[in-house]
């Protein structure tokens, strides 16, 4: 930067850190958009096990109970993030960028109990169809190995 006066130096930095800041949001809207698709497809899995696992005359119940659960879940975090938020500024509205990382974080603990309901429920969905209809499933790393070597 040899030979550059201050307002030159100046327009490169602000460059700089634009791009940088433009890198950053493209970064964390993939994040988002591949969150998103995530979160769709693991609600898909509960209407269809919701609906494969209960009789006709409670599949409407079933479906509502999923429906009802994703919201709850999601209204639980917005809750725990002002719980949060709260504790650490001691009620008043200076809310710096760490009380924000440490409140946003109870965002995992959440998926986290929603992980461990799917696990659970995957595993008793599993035992549920060997034993009443004898349906073996094999474990998906076993078909998703065969499928890369090509094997059929």
């Amino acid at each position: 930067m040899a030979g550059l006066d201050a307002q030159q130096r100046f327009g490169i930095g602000a460059g700089a850190l634009a791009l940088f800041a433009v890198l950053q949001l493209v970064v964390y809207a993939g994040l988002l958009v591949l969150a998103l698709g995530l979160g769709e497809r693991g609600s898909m899995i509960g209407f269809d096990l919701a609906r494969t696992f209960n009789p006709p005359n409670r599949q409407g119940i079933a479906a509502g109970m999923v429906n009802v659960g994703g919201f709850v879940a999601s209204l639980v975090s917005i809750l725990l993030v002002g719980l949060i938020l709260d504790a650490r500024t001691g009620g008043t509205a200076t809310y710096g960028i760490d009380a924000f990382k440490l409140a946003m974080s109870v965002q995992y603990l959440v998926g986290a109990v929603g992980l461990i309901g799917v696990l659970r429920t995957r595993r008793l969905a599993r035992r549920r169809l060997l034993v009443e209809e004898g349906i073996v499933l094999r474990p998906v790393l076993e078909v998703l190995a065969e499928r890369t070597r090509g094997v059929k």
